[in-house]
């Protein structure tokens, strides 16, 4: 009998089939609900955003003192969302106000770290977002307080992290002491952290429109930003307009320390600095490179600047300069700098706010008012000057129209005028001319002080002078200028062409080869600045010295000008000698006189200059081409050179129909005397020894006894010897020749000093070696030539 098998079936198992079907149903219950919240979430976005901010503010924010409302909500939950019209607010005392609002926000995250409490956004996107940071009284700055922070002083473990944040067409507004600081149209890139309540930026990028128009665009390429406690500013790097900076600091204050922040600044208009503290007249400021330091305390913002800086486009090198803001005023102290020559320190210059006033006070060296252009016209006064000037101007808008200033200064110089101390005080304006009250100038030796107006247009300010007169050298001219005085003088004019008029005394007046004991002044007049024409009338009270000639009494007028001497009838005496000359005189190289007319009154005879002559003094000799005189019987030429001191002459002497006596006066008597003499004598060496030669023709000639008719004489004279080449005597119809030669007992200039002047010399020495020819002769009329016992006979 066999066996067979058959194969048996499977089984189905219950559980296991009902545990598929209910994985399958929630897969399926799942995606309904998943894709359904999916499309309330995009059909019900307002909703959403009103239970999204109902849940943030209760779980996240601290209701009581933030909160948060957003508008809209939209976008793919589970890694981006768009959030419109956002608003985060901040109760501040009953108010609720504005921390951050937005337009659009753009968000991509990690949902997975967000549910595991990490809140790290890898990107934000503001359109049109508004950041506005406060101080709280505590002094630091209120962030959004969060769950658990608004009741204890402990920080908050509040993390978010992001990555990327950027703002486009915002605004951010921070509230820093002493620092207002507000912009518009923000185009930005940065990463936003916060730690608790600490908030850090790092930009990438940021450009902005700042608040005022006068502080045009910023922008960074680099910068990190900390808020809480306070804010850190470090390594921010861009252009302010057209000005590069950087700017590092803390410029929030604290109880241990001040807000600090440093600018470094290249091409900065010191306008845009001021037009964050409201502080106009900073406008015609410019650095060029420079460090700027502020301090922010509850007494206001304090400045420290070094650097190349640019005023009204004068460069100015500034050491050190510290200023001070507070509610009251702006003051620039401890001032250190160097400007056109000039230096500046210390001192104080204060502009209160709640007026247009200027107050200052500040020590000057070398200071040259001409070097500044845009000091009004009445300012520029030639001179330096080193000292105190306090200034005080009751408007700055009017600062031509009026201001009262007192001035203590060292030694500089002023007009020329070099001067050991001066005090001024005064008031006015450039339009209204400036009253000065008071000024007391120390010279070497003098001094000067005076009052009245002084002004652009219009000048009458009155001055006394006295002491030494050499501190006027520059002023007018004459380096070798020596002497006292006292003078009261008078300025008038305008500003830029002041004109002097005084009078008074000189004593010891000592310029240009003149010595003059006293001189006075009855008129001086003539502009102080520009090209000089001084024009002086005066006499001398005593003789004095005109070229080591001594002169008894001058008088005239005279017109000074900055290199020569004009002489208008200018009359010297000597006796009853008197030349009255018309012409100039310069000192530059040598005295040189040239005059135009001239006439010599030598008691009742008058010489008359015929043309323009010259006379040179080179310190040592005098020269002359030629003076042609109308005597007043005949002419008479003269030229050649003289040295007083060495009495060196060199004479060359032409006459023509020429009556010695009336040259030689009635005081001196020659032994023969004849009515007229023409010819020339020329004579050279050093007195008495004089060589020579001489051609001359005289007219009648008359003794005591006798006379002839005329005289011709050609001869030459070496020292004492006279070479008579010939000699012509003419009396009636006779002639007398005579040749040779004579030897005088002294030099010919001796000889004819001693002949006009006496004593006598001893006729037995002069030693005659003469030839004679005769024709037509009548010894007769010849002999009364001749002492009766020394007549010959036959």
């Amino acid at each position: 009998m066999s066996a067979s098998a058959t194969p048996s079936r499977p089984k189905w198992h219950l559980p296991l089939l009902w545990t598929r079907g209910i994985v399958l149903t929630i897969v399926i219950l799942s995606a309904v609900i998943v894709f359904g919240a999916i499309g309330l979430w995009i059909t019900q976005g307002d909703l959403i955003a009103e239970k999204a901010s109902e849940y943030l503010n209760r779980r996240v924010f601290d209701n009581q003192q933030t909160r948060i409302s957003l508008g809209s909500v939209s976008g793919f939950p589970m890694r981006d969302l768009r959030i419109d019209n956002a608003l985060f607010e901040q109760k501040v005392g009953e108010d609720w106000v504005p921390f951050v609002a937005a337009d659009t926000l753009k968000l991509e995250y990690d949902l997975w770290a967000i549910v595991n409490g990490r809140y790290q956004i890898q990107k934000v996107v503001g359109q049109g977002l508004e950041f506005r940071l406060k101080e709280s009284p505590d002094g630091g700055y209120s962030l959004p307080a969060l769950q658990g922070t608004s009741e204890s002083n402990q920080p908050s473990s509040f993390a978010l992290d992001l990555d990327a944040l950027e703002i486009r067409d915002g605004a951010v507004e921070l509230d820093i002491p002493g620092m207002p600081t507000k912009f518009d149209g923000v185009d930005a890139e940065m990463t936003f952290l916060v730690r608790g309540s600490q908030i850090h930026l790092d930009f990438r990028r940021f450009r902005a429109e700042t608040f005022n128009d006068s502080l045009g665009t910023i922008a960074f390429n680099q910068g990190a930003l900390t808020i809480n406690p306070g804010i850190v500013m470090k390594d921010f790097d861009g252009v302010w307009n057209e000005a590069r900076v950087q700017i590092d600091g803390i410029p929030t204050p604290a109880e241990d320390r001040p807000g600090t922040l440093q600018i470094d600044a290249v091409n900065l208009p010191l306008a845009q600095v001021g037009g964050l503290y409201n502080l106009p007249h900073l406008d015609p400021g410019h650095v060029e490179r420079g460090e700027i330091d502020l301090r922010f305390s509850e007494a206001g913002v304090a400045f420290t600047a070094s650097g190349a800086f640019l005023w009204e486009g004068v460069p100015i090198d500034v050491t050190e300069a510290e200023a001070r803001l507070t509610d009251t005023s702006f003051q620039i102290t401890a001032l250190q700098a160097k400007a056109q020559g000039a230096t500046v320190r210390g001192g104080t210059i204060s502009l209160p706010r709640d007026d247009n006033s200027l107050n200052l006070s500040v020590d000057l060296e070398g200071f040259d008012p001409r070097d500044f252009e845009f000091l009004p016209e009445n300012f520029q006064i030639p001179g330096s000057f080193t000292g105190e000037v306090n200034l005080r101007v009751p408007d700055r808008s009017r600062m031509n129209e009026y201001l009262y200033a007192v001035a203590r200064l060292e030694a500089g110089r002023i007009y020329e005028i070099p001067y050991r101390s001066a005090f001024l005080n005064l008031q006015g304006g450039a339009a209204t001319g400036w009253q000065i009250d008071s000024v007391l100038v120390e010279l070497s030796d003098a001094r000067f002080n005076g009052r009245g107006r002084y002004g652009e247009t219009r000048t009458n300010l009155r001055l006394n002078y006295l002491g030494n007169l050499r501190p006027l050298r520059e002023l007018l001219n004459l380096e070798e200028l020596r002497g006292d005085g006292v003078v009261a003088a008078t300025l008038k004019g305008p500003a830029k062409a002041l004109r002097m008029e005084a009078q008074g005394t000189l004593w010891n007046l000592n310029v240009a080869n003149l010595e003059i004991p006293e001189l006075r002044l009855m008129k001086a007049a003539g502009p102080i600045t520009g090209e000089r024409n001084f024009e002086m009338d005066f006499e001398t009270k005593a003789p004095f010295l005109m070229a080591g000639q001594r002169v008894n009494q001058a008088q005239g007028k005279l017109l000074l000008k900055s290199d020569r001497l004009l002489m208008d009838n200018l009359a010297l005496s000597q006796g009853d000698t008197t030349l009255v000359v018309t012409g100039e005189m310069t000192w530059e190289p040598n005295l040189l006189i040239e005059a135009t007319t001239a006439k010599a009154n030598l008691g009742d005879r008058e010489f008359v200059l015929v043309r323009p002559a010259r006379l040179e003094f080179d310190g040592k000799r005098f020269t002359s081409p030629g003076l042609e005189l109308e005597t007043p019987k005949g002419k008479l030429s003269v030229g050649g050179a003289f040295e007083p001191e060495s009495k060196y002459v060199r004479c060359s002497l032409s006459m023509e129909d020429l009556n010695p006596q009336s040259v030689l006066g009635p005081d001196i008597e020659l032994p023969i005397t004849f009515t007229q003499v023409s010819g020339e004598l020329n004579l050279e060496g050093f007195i008495p020894i004089l060589d020579g030669e001489a051609n001359v023709r005289l007219g009648p000639l008359k003794t005591d006894k006798t006379g002839l008719d005329s005289l011709e004489a050609s001869f030459r004279v070496r020292g004492s010897t006279v070479q008579v080449e010939r000699i012509t005597a003419t009396r009636g119809g006779g002639v007398i020749g005579v040749t040779g030669e004579v030897e005088m007992p002294a030099p010919l200039y001796t000889v004819l000093e001693a002949e006009v002047f006496g004593p006598d010399l001893d006729p037995d020495a002069t030693k005659w070696n003469l030839n004679a020819d005769i024709s037509d002769v009548r010894l007769s009329e010849w002999l009364s030539f001749i002492q009766r016992d020394e007549r010959p006979y036959g």
